[in-house]
């Protein structure tokens, strides 16, 4: 059931076109994200399809913005690097009940398009069809500011935008990259999913 292809596409009022990645684009992908392989970014896609997606610009010929992820067992309490394996994701968890949003990278010129919000509807998309307990990702800030920020005490910018879109602020992961940051984790519940 996970590993079905959604087969997404939106159309957004800038005439992207917002989809699953396919074939295609995997060596675009992989460029725009750098320190990726095509093959890495295929096997991505190949273990869960539900979790790439793009945003194209036809017009141009040119790849606006990706947004990848995995599925996970349970909302994350280590660094990232334990939750996605490797660049491949090969921690990903076929029954996992946590879409992890990993990455969203969009091309400067294209910030204005409103992809963010998309691929986050798009998401919260998935967590209702595979019936999944919820969405949730990680943004790493100073650790110093970390308490102030997640108490919202102080503002960041990224947890700001992505507070917007949905997503609550519920806890944080000391150490979540290897320069010392902290994760501060933010989710979305599958509102048709009972949880005890």
């Amino acid at each position: 059931m996970n590993n079905m292809d959604y087969g997404y596409h939106r159309i957004t009022a800038g005439g992207l076109l917002l989809s699953s990645m396919q074939p295609e684009h995997l060596e675009a992908t992989a460029t725009l994200l750098g320190g990726v392989s095509a093959r890495e970014i295929e096997q991505r896609r190949e273990q869960f399809p539900g979790g790439q997606l793009i945003a194209y610009d036809y017009a141009e010929d040119t790849l606006a913005a990706v947004a990848s992820g995995l599925l996970v067992a349970a909302l994350p309490d280590r660094p990232r690097a334990n939750l996605i394996g490797d660049a491949a994701f090969s921690a990903h968890d076929p029954q996992g009940q946590w879409l992890y949003g990993v990455e969203l990278v969009i091309q400067p010129a294209y910030t204005q398009e409103g992809i963010g919000i998309q691929f986050m509807q798009m998401r919260f998309e998935v967590v209702r069809q595979l019936t999944l307990d919820g969405f949730f990702t990680v943004e790493p800030v100073p650790a110093a500011d970390a308490d102030a920020i997640l108490n919202r005490q102080q503002t960041h910018a990224r947890v700001e935008a992505l507070h917007r879109t949905g997503l609550q602020l519920v806890g944080q992961i000391p150490n979540f990259l290897p320069d010392g940051s902290t994760g501060i984790v933010l989710t979305y519940r599958n509102p048709e999913k009972r949880m005890d």
